[in-house]
């Protein structure tokens, strides 16, 4: 039993309330159709931290589990990250666009936006995206501006 839970476990990427999130692999063009799509179902936030770089915090979105980085830019001093994932339960489509801009000498501010294809998931994605990010930069030696 413990060996059939441990190959399982591989496969969860990132765990929502009540759902598993997995890579969704898009084309930014993708993205932005998915987006509009599901305009509906949004959730916004703004995270600001001092002693953080925008390389540092551009950095910290690579990785997280259970979202693929579908695209980056960089313009004009910010960076823009597309991300998704869909829960492997219902199939229910996450979608993420983080902006990084610099705030005062030293820090950044982190605008994130997030959409999906069903109710209330957006408003999760954003509470444990925000969630994750702000640990990441604090662990990082960040400080909440």
């Amino acid at each position: 039993m413990n060996e059939a839970l441990t190959e399982l476990a591989e496969y969860i990427d990132a765990a929502l309330p009540g759902c598993y999130l997995v890579p969704l692999p898009l084309s930014e063009e993708e993205h932005a159709d998915l987006r509009a799509e599901h305009r509906e179902q949004s959730a916004s936030s703004e995270l600001r931290l001092d002693a953080v770089s925008l390389a540092a915090a551009t950095e910290a979105l690579e990785g997280l589990m259970g979202l693929a980085i579908c695209g980056q830019r960089h313009e004009e001093g910010s960076s823009i990250s597309y991300l998704a994932a869909r829960s492997n339960l219902d199939e229910t489509v996450y979608l993420a666009m983080v902006v990084v801009k610099p705030h005062g000498d030293e820090g950044v501010e982190l605008e994130l936006l997030c959409r999906a294809s069903q109710g209330e998931a957006a408003q999760e994605l954003l509470e444990e995206l925000q969630s994750a990010l702000r640990n990441r930069l604090l662990e990082a030696g960040g400080r909440l501006a």
